[in-house]
């Protein structure tokens, strides 16, 4: 019979912290399609920062370095956002 390891730091549960990161997420684009402007950006700001801290308690550096990126990328362009399309 054999033994049952521990699991590592991949193979520890974040359900939780997934299941909260998911919830923002979809906040996030429910709000963008019910036109609440800047509470859309808030909420996809949460989610950013949401699934960075999951990427870091699964120690997963693809989603750390894509969660680090996409914060750059609202910077840039919210702010010159006018509205107008």
């Amino acid at each position: 019979m054999a033994m049952i390891d521990r699991p590592n730091a991949r193979q520890r549960p974040t359900g939780l912290a997934d299941r909260t990161a998911t919830f923002v997420y979809l906040t996030g684009y429910a709000l963008t399609v019910l036109n609440h402007v800047p509470r859309n950006v808030y909420a996809l700001f949460a989610k950013i920062i949401r699934w960075f801290t999951v990427g870091v308690m699964r120690q997963d550096r693809a989603i750390g370095i894509v969660r680090l990126g996409a914060p750059v990328s609202l910077f840039i362009g919210y702010p010159g956002a006018d509205g107008t399309g």
